[in-house]
């Protein structure tokens, strides 16, 4: 008894896998053991990781939706620091300080605006470089201190390490995930499918003694199964694509665009005429002239 053939690269991503651990499951109820497949078997059962690759979905990143809160929180504090200190600005107009007039200067160079900033990469630029000022700067520090802008900036300092620790954290993850292509995932699972099977039909000749019909005709009712899903998918795709084409023949048929008006129809008989039917109109016009003017001459004078 031969096992069926299936068209593995007719199979979709999700299929695969799951046609392998059907596979998985109707020979270990066979025991293989018994019909001395297993050794095979075991390299088939090796490949369920390549498998999970395969079906493992990667949509946004857990760790993404704890990134939102902490950026909306460091922008506040921004703009907190901010609007703080162009309130004192404007409170002391008349009696600005040259450690009122430089802070002013450093945080709208770093702060202001922040939430304009359209990526990651330049809002951590500016941060990082207000940070720098911020711990160098001993009159900045002092201001701070003076108008009660330094819980803001611990506050803003604090939901900008945990930004960076989380993104930091995500790309690592991010980056352990497997970076092969689809084939390159698929490929040593098929070939080793083909093998099994093929020692399957080896290890029926070899141990006659042994009956491997229940799980060759089990086998090839799971082939069957996704060979009917195949066919049936190809079936459906060409019957949309003879609709589609179906459908742009009668859009073409009616556009108005390619009708013919009585008019037109009128103008183009007569362009195809051309100069004949010029011709015999002016013969006909001049025999009625000359009828005419012949009445005339016959007409005595009253």
């Amino acid at each position: 008894m031969e096992i069926k053939i299936i068209p593995f690269t007719d199979l979709l991503k999700q299929e695969l896998p799951e046609f392998v651990e059907n596979v998985i499951a109707v020979v270990e109820k066979h025991k293989p053991v018994d019909l001395k497949i297993k050794e095979i078997f075991d390299l088939l059962v090796a490949q369920r990781p390549n498998c999970n690759f395969l079906t493992q979905p990667y949509g946004a990143h857990p760790l993404t939706a704890q990134l939102s809160p902490l950026r909306k929180k460091r922008l506040i504090y921004a703009q907190r620091i901010v609007y703080n200190m162009g309130t004192v600005m404007k409170e002391n107009e008349g009696k600005l300080t040259n450690a009122m007039f430089n802070t002013n200067i450093e945080i709208n160079r770093y702060l202001h605006r922040l939430d304009l900033c359209k990526n990651e990469v330049k809002v951590v630029k500016l941060l990082r470089g207000f940070f720098v000022e911020f711990d160098s700067n001993a009159i900045m520090q002092e201001a701070f201190e003076e108008f009660a802008l330094m819980r803001d900036c611990d506050s803003l300092r604090s939901a900008h390490n945990g930004v960076n620790e989380l993104l930091l954290e995500r790309g690592g993850s991010i980056s352990g995930r497997p970076s092969k292509t689809r084939k390159e995932l698929s490929d040593p699972i098929v070939v080793v499918v083909k093998d099994f099977f093929m020692q399957v039909r080896v290890a029926s000749v070899k141990n006659t003694e042994l009956d491997y019909v229940p799980l060759i005709s089990e086998l090839n009712k799971v082939i069957s199964y996704y060979r009917n899903l195949i066919n049936l998918r190809k079936l459906t795709n060409k019957r949309k694509a003879k609709e589609l084409e179906l459908e742009e023949s009668n859009n073409e048929s009616t556009n108005p665009e390619n009708e013919t008006t009585p008019m037109m129809k009128s103008l183009n008989v007569e362009t195809m005429l051309g100069n004949g039917f010029e011709k015999r109109f002016d013969e006909q016009l001049d025999q009625k002239k000359t009828v005419a003017s012949s009445g005339k001459l016959t007409q005595l004078p009253s």
